[in-house]
């Protein structure tokens, strides 16, 4: 990850807030599809294809789960696939599931890839000094979100062993799920007991705050930072002015093709980064 981590903390929170804006505040279709491939190459570029990989066990499922749940809630739409007990299921209402599915699972990939290019270092950085305590705070949920997931599964593991935790009916799953979230629960809170006491024995809060580095803005932040908003409000434009709506049918007007390359440039600048710092490596390593 050379490439993004050689930006200014701030411009890549710029960045990724950009990034997940455009895909939240947009419906179309198109622009969905273009937020998700660009988060799942930026994905791949910046955490590896195995990492990829096992992160599509979790999108796929999300998004095609939303996708089938929507025509089972929303009544709207004319054009009807098939009817399940007398209730139409209409082809509106799955493009808007698949849609909304897709704009999720986008989201939370963006959320994701900045947690991991920010970190908690950057975010300490650019919040540290006017608010402290905010930056402590998303400081330690970044660090502690990834921490309950491993200790979850190192939980399921250990009970699964001495046999507390069985695979059988659903009502078997279930009492395994709540032992060991009862278990990861508790151990959580002793945790966040005994982090508090450190930081209070090592006299957190008593003395002035100090700076371990000053990281300057370069012309290739600043002009990320302007670039990022500016895409994704072009983006966000545009994906108004086409008219596109699901219901009560499918309609809207094309994008045109400078709208593609704008949302093409905001979704695959992290991978385009990390491909540059590839070519320049490989050129060092053709003159040696």
């Amino acid at each position: 990850m050379a490439g993004i981590n050689n930006r200014h903390p701030g411009a890549l929170l710029i960045y990724f807030l950009s990034a997940a804006a455009a895909t939240l505040l947009t419906v179309h279709p198109l622009l969905l599809a273009a937020s998700l491939c660009g988060a799942l190459i930026s994905s791949a570029a910046l955490e590896g294809i195995s990492r990829l990989l096992r992160g599509l066990r979790l999108w796929l499922p999300l998004i095609l789960l939303i996708a089938a749940a929507n025509p089972l809630f929303a009544r709207a739409g004319d054009t009807a696939l098939l009817y399940i007990n007398g209730r139409a299921i209409t082809l509106e209402a799955l493009a808007y599931g698949l849609a909304s599915g897709v704009m999720l699972a986008s989201v939370m990939l963006w959320c994701a890839l900045m947690s991991k290019a920010v970190g908690g270092d950057g975010i300490r950085y650019i919040f540290g000094r006017r608010l402290p305590y905010t930056a402590l705070t998303l400081t330690m949920t970044l660090a502690f979100v990834p921490r309950i997931v491993a200790l979850a599964k190192k939980t399921r593991e250990a009970q699964r062993a001495v046999g507390a935790v069985r695979e059988g009916n659903l009502r078997t799953r279930v009492r395994g799920t709540l032992s060991v979230f009862s278990a990861v629960l508790g151990r959580a809170l002793e945790d966040g007991v005994t982090t508090a006491r450190s930081m209070r024995a090592r006299g957190y809060g008593k003395t002035p705050r100090l700076r371990a580095e000053k990281r300057r803005w370069t012309a290739a932040d600043i002009a990320l930072a302007a670039l990022s908003p500016l895409l994704a409000a072009v983006c966000i434009w545009q994906a108004g002015a086409s008219g596109f709506a699901y219901y009560p049918r499918i309609t809207g007007t094309p994008l045109p093709p400078a709208i593609w390359a704008a949302a093409l440039l905001l979704f695959l600048l992290p991978a385009l980064a990390e491909l540059t710092e590839v070519i320049k490596w490989r050129l060092y390593l053709s003159k040696i």
